[in-house]
C-alpha cells in the first residue's frame, strides 16, 4: 500500500462501500479483484501476500503494483 498520506488505508466491504478496517502504508498485499465504484472510480479487493486470506476493498490508486 502506498498512501502519500501516511496515513492507514481505509478497508472496505466493497468499492466505497461500509469501512471495515485499516491497512497500514506499506502492506504486501495481493489483488483479488477489480471493479469500479457508482462514480466511476477504481477498487480493488485485496488479500494478505503471505496467507491470501481476503482483507477487503481498497481504493486503486493506493496500491503500487511490482
Amino acid at each position: 500500500m502506498t498512501d502519500p498520506t501516511g496515513t492507514p488505508l481505509n478497508v472496505r466491504s466493497g468499492p466505497n462501500g461500509k469501512i471495515t478496517g485499516t491497512l497500514a502504508n506499506g502492506a504486501l498485499v495481493s489483488i483479488t479483484e477489480y471493479a469500479d465504484d457508482a462514480n466511476g472510480k477504481p477498487w480493488v479487493d485485496v488479500a494478505d501476500y503471505k496467507t491470501k486470506k481476503v482483507i477487503g476493498w481498497v481504493f486503486r490508486e493506493f496500491v503500487s503494483c511490482f
